[in-house]
């Protein structure tokens, strides 16, 4: 992921890359996120979608993860 050091420095909130999906769904299972980030706040949240807006990059909210399935090649 090209993006993955500029994204690092812009959150304040955590930013995990390549992040199996296992470890954040009720059902254990799925492959890596990209990018798995849990913004800090509004501002944060702006400026990770203002940036995978300008970058052409799929967000997905994933809520608690409860009853989702991701598959094996991960989102």
């Amino acid at each position: 992921m090209e993006f993955g050091e500029e994204l690092e420095k812009m959150v304040n909130g955590t930013c995990l890359l390549n992040e199996p999906m296992s470890r954040h769904t009720s059902y254990g299972i799925g492959g890596p996120a990209g990018a798995y980030i849990t913004p800090r706040d509004r501002d944060d949240l702006r400026r990770i979608l203002h940036f995978a807006d300008e970058q052409n990059i799929p967000v997905f909210f994933i809520g608690s993860g409860s009853n989702l399935l991701v598959a094996d090649e991960g989102i």
